[in-house]
């Protein structure tokens, strides 16, 4: 009878068909007398969100930094502040060890994981983490990091001490060479040319010396360290299971203790991901025009120490004079817009510039310069002057209307060589109607479609 108890109790509230598929897929075990099966339940949790996840870190690095703190007020207490200035890193990492220590290696959660109710996993197994595993991920979170970078300071400033003495060994050696070395004459030749040399050790540690960077340039904003955070930060928001990178190392995920309705979607972060991962695309493209530049001017600077840049710029210049284009008789580059003259005998403030001039009425003397017969009168040359005079101001009047640019309302210079016109026949100043056409593609006065390529400079009009 005992034995029926505890079976009805165990099939108590089950419904009959649930009951019938639970005995249909249940596994057969032989019965025996005085023994009750038990069917073994398996319980699942769901996944930890992500903002689950973030909650949890942040509050471990608010603890963390308040243990710290509070180490580093003991320290100062008992040791004195010059030794807490010299052993602050020393301090936080003492902290940081604590707190993850105390709080996970013996199993139990971070105050983190108990603020959100989430669990450490393993995440192959997707068992309760192990002794073996928390110290793994302490390890990578915690005491990875401390260790690299003193051991890279450490080596970093023990390469450029070397490089520093291989340095003077060798200037001295060149001095001591230099010194009994003849003056003149073929022997001081050979004696220049046996001047000790840096061997293939030095070279490269002084390679190493100038181009490894400093700890102070990996941790900032623009650093290497920078960009793998964001990096690895965007991979998270994407849908990774790992925050941090020691959890990553370490495979370690979370789950939550809390159960979800059926159906629901945790919130996620994708958004946020893809525009952290463009934005770590941008500053990595200005990284590396800052990358180029900088190495272009210090190039610029070794040829100008060398004395080498003047023969560069002349084989430019003899660069440039292969691009030019020859109409009537006048030779033009295209490299600056608009096209520059480059006819010989210019000066260099009027190189460029097409000279443009009015007739002036009262310089005209002659009466074939006014259009009159030879035996015109003094009367007739001065009315003729007169009407030249009106025709001039006429005209005066409206070049002042046809040489306002309407994008900028001033006035062009046509002797400059700074004026356009598009394809529809309307003349702008050259940088007007270059930046209107880059911001709206159609000509400003008759919104006629309009292409950059297709500007065309003009000269004295």
């Amino acid at each position: 009878m005992a034995g029926e108890d505890e079976v009805d109790g165990l099939t108590a509230g089950v419904t009959p068909s649930s009951s019938t598929a639970a005995a249909a897929t249940a596994p057969r075990r032989p019965q025996h007398a005085g023994t009750v099966y038990r069917p073994s339940s398996r319980f699942s949790f769901p996944r930890a969100a992500q903002p689950e996840i973030v909650r949890a870190y942040q509050k471990d690095v608010y603890y963390r930094d308040m243990l710290r703190d509070q180490l580093q007020d003991v320290a100062r207490s008992v040791l004195g502040s010059r030794t807490l200035f010299a052993h602050a890193e020393t301090i936080s990492f003492l902290g940081s060890v604590a707190y993850f220590t105390l709080s996970t290696l013996g199993g139990a959660q971070t105050l983190g994981e108990e603020y959100v109710n989430a669990m450490m996993t393993d995440g192959k197994t997707g068992r309760i983490v192990a002794l073996r595993r928390r110290s793994a991920f302490i390890f990578f979170h915690v005491v990875s990091p401390y260790l690299l970078s003193r051991v890279y300071g450490a080596s970093r400033r023990r390469i450029v001490a070397s490089h520093q003495q291989r340095s003077q060994a060798l200037q001295r050696a060149r001095l001591r060479a230099a010194a009994v070395a003849p003056r003149r004459g073929p022997e001081a030749e050979k004696a220049k040319a046996r001047e000790p040399q840096p061997s293939r050790l030095d070279r490269l540690v002084g390679i190493l010396a100038e181009r490894l960077p400093s700890m102070e340039s990996f941790n900032a904003s623009d650093g290497w360290l920078a960009y793998a955070s964001a990096a690895h930060l965007a991979l998270f928001y994407l849908g990774s299971r790992y925050y941090a990178f020691g959890q990553r190392m370490a495979g370690v995920e979370y789950i939550s203790t809390i159960a979800r309705r059926p159906g629901s979607k945790p919130p996620s972060y994708e958004v946020l991901g893809f525009l952290l991962g463009l934005q770590l695309v941008i500053k990595m493209l200005l990284g590396a025009n800052r990358w180029r530049v900088a190495r272009s001017k210090a190039k610029k600077e070794k040829l100008m120490s060398e004395g080498k840049w003047e023969e560069k710029r002349e084989a430019e210049r003899e660069q440039d004079e292969k691009e030019v284009v020859h109409l009537d008789d006048v030779a033009w580059t295209h490299k600056t817009q608009p096209p520059t003259r480059t006819e010989s005998g210019t000066r260099e403030e009027d190189h460029g510039r097409v000279p443009l001039s009015y007739a002036d009425p009262d310089a005209l003397s002659s009466a074939a310069e006014l259009g009159l017969d030879k035996g015109a009168s003094r009367e007739q040359l001065e009315a003729s002057r007169g009407a030249a005079r009106v025709k001039a101001a006429e005209l005066e009047a409206v070049a002042e209307s046809v040489l306002k640019c309407t994008l900028c309302m001033e006035k062009r210079e046509p002797e400059k060589g700074t004026s356009a016109v598009t394809e529809c026949g309307h003349v702008f100043c050259w940088d007007c109607i270059v930046g209107w056409a880059r911001e709206k593609p159609e000509c400003p006065l008759c919104r006629q479609s309009l292409n950059p390529s297709h500007i065309l400079p003009i000269y004295n009009f």
